[in-house]
């Protein structure tokens, strides 16, 4: 799929309601953000319901395109496809530079060094060149 989008010039945007939103699966996440946000449409403010909407759109909300970045970045699609363009579209980004961040910190803390990285061994024999792609990230 990446492939032809980038052979055909196609920018990929993923909106908030883009994929997960199966109506018989009630686990699916981007469903019950969905569901959560038409039940607060338009009711009185209160206490409770500002705490609930801070919730859903603060924390529920970012995930979905933290996954996505994740998996994209992860999975080396904008390596093998430079000229590809992506958007996230409505999906604020108050949890950007926190992700982005978060991304740095996985990659640096140990991506292709030994199992032992977290007790404090770091390989300075590895060329800084090496694995500069995003592979994985795994504890």
């Amino acid at each position: 799929m990446w492939a032809a989008a980038w052979a055909n010039g196609v920018h990929v945007f993923i909106h908030t309601q883009t994929g997960g939103v199966k109506v018989n699966d009630t686990t699916a996440t981007t469903l019950k953000v969905v569901m959560e946000q038409a039940t607060q449409v338009n009711q009185p403010m209160t206490e409770k319901s500002a705490s609930k909407r801070m919730i859903t759109q603060c924390v529920y909300g970012p995930i979905v395109p933290q996954q996505v970045m994740c998996e994209l970045i992860g999975g080396g699609v904008p390596e093998r496809y430079p000229d590809l363009h992506f958007a996230l579209i409505e999906f604020n980004a108050h949890w950007l530079a926190s992700l982005v961040g978060s991304m740095d910190k996985c990659w640096v803390t140990g991506i292709g060094q030994d199992a032992d990285w977290w007790l404090g061994n770091w390989d300075d024999t590895r060329p800084t060149t090496t694995n500069r792609a995003w592979r994985s990230c795994s504890a």
